[in-house]
């Protein structure tokens, strides 16, 4: 390529600006541009080449503020989850700016000091967070949560966490069970893994085809990241994949990369230059008045939308993935090219007031720091929830911000920590940290011990088997029996059918997770607008397909997770225990037992058990599904329905076996009935119920049993 290709670029970074949340902000002025005093954040790092753009910072606020307010549940930040998305533009912009920069002076990028910035940067809030979540598992974390935080962690220090929760399965907005307390490292994950590949491709392009080049290129990535979403989307892929993705959220990093290559001619077009001819003067003046309106007014739209999108979208709907994601990087974009060429303007004065701009150097902390002090702080460990609760979640993350930033961060960035200075230091530093987090983080997620039943358990002969199989089975043979329902059905089944010939039963679980008689509706599951569970999608045709296959001789069928939630009906939200709700419930479930006793099989209905879970609404309180009150409207409907079909239908009382007390119950007898998320019930909690619950599976099949025998 001609050195006549390289050309001084007008607004780009003259700091190694991280791109990260807490990365500095600096650019070269624009010609005859108002701009901002270096602020004191400057470090011998800093070039001379431009001044520190404090609406960069103010922006970066914006964004911490939205992730910090979606996660503590805060009204009017439904759609606070996209402040990441603000992140990802600002990356692709500056790490862009900054390599166009060092490649406009001189011809090359320099990699050894790129990811030298990276990792003084990065690393010790990394490392921090690290060693702040192996507190956590030491002292709040469940038992057998332990082996996947370990994962997590790991994951999150090798920066692929994003792929780690994809194939684990692990969702960003349905939890029901304990979060991860690395949950949020996913977008630090897409970002270091853009720091990886995007300067070796863009020096590739820039040499064979110049800045111009590398704009085309990041917008046809740009495009082809959008499409892929919207394809994966139609063709059925999972919303967490789609979420979590470094192929679809590229689209934003190159939103931000293509301003950056487009922005030094927007700004020359929008300032005059103050040496030339007086008629050209005259000209340029005009033309730069024209243009300055247009960046204004696209940025004020642009932060409306952003604003908007803030407050109201919801990361499961198909809005995002269908160019939700592009709008909101192009949203983003416009604002920061305000900032950048029309620093006079109202809002980028705004963006740059000095709250806003402290907030913003410190939200790699915040971000880093917030959520796994959000999960220690919860409503269980606090007895807090509410604004009280709100108030001492925000004010210990910004304290841990702030000394993190000031005496950790700060001093090894600016290599202030006098063994750091030594040449080389780095290189001995890093893997001696690695060490020790690792090792921090292998120690405190050990797995305990195996907890073994009790002994008062025992003598009651809970765990005992029969000495002999039911006298009243004909030839020896087991009453045949089927289990069906959610995954509460499941993991119920899973202890219920050891040794279950010991009591003459046979027991095939068909338990689905997410299983739900109304799969076509809306529900609120959490905070979550989505489509009900599909694990019984048809169920009609499927359990009667079973039915088919298996004559089963008894059918049990335990439901009731997702019945409990807010759905549509009719058009209005309703609940369970409301007319509207409750009768096609009912509709649908004596459906389902006329189809489960099509063959003369008993139909056995579980009562719904009490709920706590280890989850909460963020803002401490206890999610709605898990109110008794709604678990005991369902039971009703339950006995309600169970009532038209004397002998076709019986109920089993689980409520009662597992909540003896009339409250909910983790353990019966020194044994854990239930599993640590204090929802699912336990292998040893099935086991225990099986001289409660198999003689009368038995009891109830024996005439269908019997029946088939002499058929």
């Amino acid at each position: 390529m001609a050195r006549s290709d390289v050309r001084p670029s007008t607004v780009v970074p003259s700091v190694d600006p991280a791109a990260d949340p807490g990365a500095e902000t600096t650019a070269a002025p624009a010609p005859e541009t108002a701009t901002q005093p270096r602020g004191p954040s400057d470090t011998s790092e800093v070039r001379a080449s431009g001044p520190h753009i404090r609406g960069l910072d103010g922006i970066r606020a914006i964004a911490v503020i939205g992730v910090l307010g979606f996660h503590a549940g805060a009204r009017g930040f439904g759609g606070g989850l996209l402040g990441v998305d603000i992140f990802f533009v600002l990356s692709g912009f500056l790490i862009t700016s900054l390599l166009l920069d060092e490649w406009s002076e001189s011809g090359t990028v320099s990699f050894r000091r790129f990811y030298e910035r990276r990792a003084r940067r990065l690393l010790p809030g990394l490392f921090l967070l690290l060693l702040l979540v192996a507190a956590y598992a030491q002292w709040f974390a469940e038992t057998d949560t332990l082996s996947t935080l370990r994962g997590d962690a790991l994951a999150t220090l090798l920066y692929v966490a994003n792929w780690r929760f994809i194939f684990s399965g692990q969702s960003y907005f349905v939890h029901f069970g304990p979060p991860s307390p690395l949950l949020h490292t996913w977008s630090l994950a897409v970002e270091e893994q853009f720091y990886l590949v995007w300067p070796a491709v863009a020096l590739f392009i820039m040499r064979r085809r110049g800045r111009r080049g590398l704009g085309v290129a990041a917008a046809i990535f740009m495009v082809a990241s959008t499409v892929l979403t919207t394809v994966l989307l139609h063709q059925g892929v999972s919303v967490s994949r789609l979420y979590y993705g470094t192929d679809t959220r590229t689209q934003e990093l190159m939103a931000g990369a293509v301003l950056a290559v487009v922005a030094p001619a927007i700004a020359r077009n929008a300032h005059t230059n103050a040496q030339a001819h007086a008629n050209a003067q005259a000209h340029a003046n005009a033309r730069a008045q024209t243009l300055r309106w247009p960046i204004r007014l696209l940025g004020g739209l642009g932060a409306l939308f952003l604003l908007w999108a803030l407050h109201s979208v919801s990361g499961q709907g198909n809005f995002l993935y269908e160019g939700g994601f592009l709008l909101v990087g192009v949203a983003a974009a416009a604002v920061v090219l305000l900032v950048v060429v029309e620093p006079r303007a109202m809002l980028s004065r705004f963006l740059g007031w000095s709250v806003l701009g402290y907030i913003g150097r410190i939200s790699y902390g915040l971000y880093l720091y917030h959520y796994p002090i959000f999960l220690m702080i919860d409503n269980q460990h606090s007895g807090l929830s509410g604004s009280a609760l709100l108030v001492v979640r925000l004010s210990v993350t910004l304290a841990a911000a702030v000394v993190s930033y000031h005496f950790i961060e700060m001093p090894i960035r600016r290599r202030k920590v006098k063994v750091l200075k030594a040449r080389g230091a780095l290189l001995i530093a890093l893997p001696v940290c690695v060490a020790v987090v690792v090792t921090a983080i292998v120690l405190a997620t050990l797995p305990a011990p195996a907890p073994a039943p009790s002994a008062a358990a025992v003598r009651r002969g809970l765990f005992a088997l029969p000495r002999t199989r039911p006298a009243d089975l004909v030839d020896g043979r087991d009453v045949r029996t089927l289990l069906l329902g959610d995954s509460l059905a499941l993991t119920l089944g899973e202890g219920l059918h050891i040794d279950a010939n010991r009591w003459g039963v046979s027991l095939d679980n068909q338990g689905k997770i997410g299983c739900d008689l109304d799969p076509d509706s809306t529900v609120n599951i959490e905070g979550s607008i989505t489509k009900a569970a599909q694990g019984c999608a048809n169920w009609p045709q499927t359990w009667r397909g079973l039915i088919d296959r298996l004559n089963p001789d008894v059918v049990e069928v335990l439901l009731g997770r997702w019945e409990v939630s807010d759905r549509i009906i009719n058009g209005k939200w309703t609940e369970i225990g409301q007319p509207a709700w409750d009768d096609l419930y009912a509709a649908e479930l004596a459906e389902a037992i006329r189809i489960l006793s099509s063959r003369g099989a008993h139909v056995v209905i579980f009562t719904l058990p009490y709920i706590t879970q280890t989850t909460e609404a963020p803002n401490g309180t206890p999610w709605d599904i898990n109110q008794p009150v709604r678990t005991n409207e369902y039971n009703a409907v339950v006995r309600r329905v169970v009532a038209r079909f004397p002998g076709r239908a019986e109920v089993i009382d689980l409520n009662r076996l597992l909540d003896p007390a009339g409250t909910y119950t983790s353990y019966l007898d020194g044994v854990r009935v239930r599993n640590p998320d204090d929802e699912h019930i336990s292998v040893l909690g099935g086991e225990l119920l099986r001289p409660l619950v198999l003689p009368t599976l038995e009891r109830l099949g024996l005439a269908h049993e019997a029946s088939r025998l002499h058929r």
